[in-house]
């Protein structure tokens, strides 16, 4: 069955299924594949468009004006601002993230069975249904020589320290470490969703429509029964048509900013108020290095080697590389001395970190045709965590043998020895000194039992309405500290699962 744009829409669509999935990212593609291998008619919806792997381009500009949310540019109102890009396009994030796979620890999942009085979280289950997850998506660890010089030059680095580290796992098993992971695979070497979950579906029956941006869940007798939206031609904005899905189950998997927004102008009753509170985004910091030598980092897998020595604080180092358009951004100076300094990209490498955040704040509203408002504010303890993170990546990069360090902290733009780095303490170092990025949103549609204190139950279903579901990182009770996309994805299949085996409450017709 093709999958269909805007363009092959001529008519008013009204559907009707079993179930209707709202975004075809990591938690949409797999409720809405789980569901149809199960034998349900599913309506897959997507609001951005449909690119096969052909289109990828290798191209910034190409990947930011087509396959991301708001051309990559989603900042967050608060000290200091945050740049969250996310993916909107048939995959969602996990055609423009950079592949790496975890498994969320169990300290996380205690915490939430813990405060949050989350059921079903037996380590069994879940590491089943993580099995299973990447078994599908080709979950290995990187190698080389996928993983290049610049990954070399990392490992070089937290050896001499003495640090614990290695290559991290990605759902990439053939990758060729052509470096452009965020723009697109132009290979197919990564497995997204664009080329696992979703045309698994569509072969199984799935009616899968990009460019169908969904306004409302309809709500009757507090019971969801389908959605409204437009069939919107992505190019030239323009309504082709009006989309009505009536279903017997209604899964949002709209992403951490898009699946409140759209509870809240469908009015779901949110009796603890949580809706579109309590986000979390891992907050994300790094630093840029001149070698002696050439490196040619593009050259490689950007994101392919961590440092996890202080995971249990909440602290991940993790790769970083990006082309010249973006790492210039984050290079110091201005005309003849930022030339200079991009002159030697074949000798730049970078090196990333993200926290757990744990003090910080945030929500998400949304204004009607326009980005969500995002605020976020930095807490004292998170702040804390960034610097250790900051200047332990600095080191790294030192001990590798770097010329040049540049923080990307306002006040420090170059380093030239490893003794500068304790200039860089709390004292020193305002929130707002911080130039910082985030790349997995979660929280704003929390599970718990409680529906004082949570918007959706363990198995993910909307306190208070019947037979509509929330399957995204929104549902995550508190950060997870590692990579998100396997987590989104096994609870997804959980919830699917959970569906069919109490087939008889959701799926009759009255």
């Amino acid at each position: 069955m093709p999958i269909f744009r805007a363009e092959d829409i001529r008519d008013d669509l009204h559907l009707t299924a079993d179930a209707v999935v709202v975004g075809s990212g990591a938690g949409g593609a797999v409720a809405a594949h789980e569901l149809a291998a199960r034998g349900y008619d599913v309506v897959l919806l997507e609001r951005g468009g449909y690119y096969i792997t052909s289109d990828f381009k290798s191209d910034p500009q190409w990947a930011f004006e087509h396959l991301y949310a708001h051309r990559g540019v989603t900042p967050t109102l608060g000290i200091p601002p945050v740049l969250i890009p996310y993916g909107e396009c048939v995959g969602g994030s996990t055609v423009i993230n950079s592949g790496t796979v975890f498994r969320t620890p169990a300290r996380i999942f205690d915490r939430w069975r813990d405060e949050h009085r989350v059921e079903g979280l037996e380590t069994e289950s879940l590491n089943t249904w993580y099995s299973y997850i990447e078994q599908k998506i080709g979950a290995t660890e990187s190698v080389w020589p996928a993983l290049g010089e610049y990954n070399r030059v990392l490992e070089r680095g937290v050896k001499a320290l003495g640090l614990k580290g290695g290559p991290l796992v990605r759902n990439a098993p053939h990758c060729m470490g052509c470096g452009v992971c965020v723009f697109g695979c132009p290979t197919g070497a990564k497995q997204s969703m664009l080329v696992t979950f979703v045309p698994a579906a569509d072969a199984l029956g799935v009616r899968v429509y990009a460019e169908a941006a969904v306004d409302r869940v309809r709500i009757e007798n507090g019971r969801a029964v389908g959605v409204e939206g437009n069939i919107v031609d992505r190019a030239t904005g323009r309504v082709r048509a009006r989309l009505r899905v009536d279903a017997r189950v209604t899964i949002v998997a709209a992403g951490t900013f898009g699946s409140p927004v759209l509870l809240a102008a469908s009015d779901v009753p949110d009796r603890g108020g949580h809706i579109g509170r309590n986000l979390k985004v891992h907050p994300a910091g790094g630093a840029i290095a001149r070698m002696a030598d050439d490196v040619f980092a593009w050259r490689a897998i950007p994101q392919g080697y961590k440092v996890d020595q202080w995971a249990d604080d909440g602290i991940m180092l993790e790769g970083a590389f990006g082309p010249p358009e973006v790492i210039s951004l984050l290079v110091p100076g201005f005309g003849a001395e930022l030339q200079e300094r991009m002159a030697a990209y074949k000798r730049l490498v970078s090196f990333g970190l993200m926290v757990e955040d744990r003090d910080s704040t945030g929500s998400v509203t949304g204004v009607r045709n326009r980005a969500p408002i995002i605020r976020y504010q930095l807490g004292k303890d998170d702040k804390r965590r960034l610097l250790f993170g900051w200047k332990k990546v600095m080191e790294i990069l030192f001990a590798a043998g770097a010329e040049e360090v540049y923080p990307s902290i306002r006040g420090f733009d170059v380093f030239r020895s490893a003794t500068q780095i304790q200039q860089v303490d709390e004292k020193a170092v305002s929130r707002s000194d911080l130039t910082l990025s985030a790349y997995h949103p979660m929280g704003t549609c929390r599970m718990g039992r409680d529906p004082e204190n949570a918007v959706v139950d363990s198995f993910l279903e909307v306190h208070g309405t019947r037979r509509l579901f929330v399957t995204d990182a929104s549902v995550f009770p508190t950060a997870l500290g590692v990579n998100p996309q396997a987590t989104i994805m096994t609870f997804a299949a959980r919830t699917a699962d959970y569906l069919h085996r109490n087939r008889e409450t959701y799926f009759r017709a009255s």
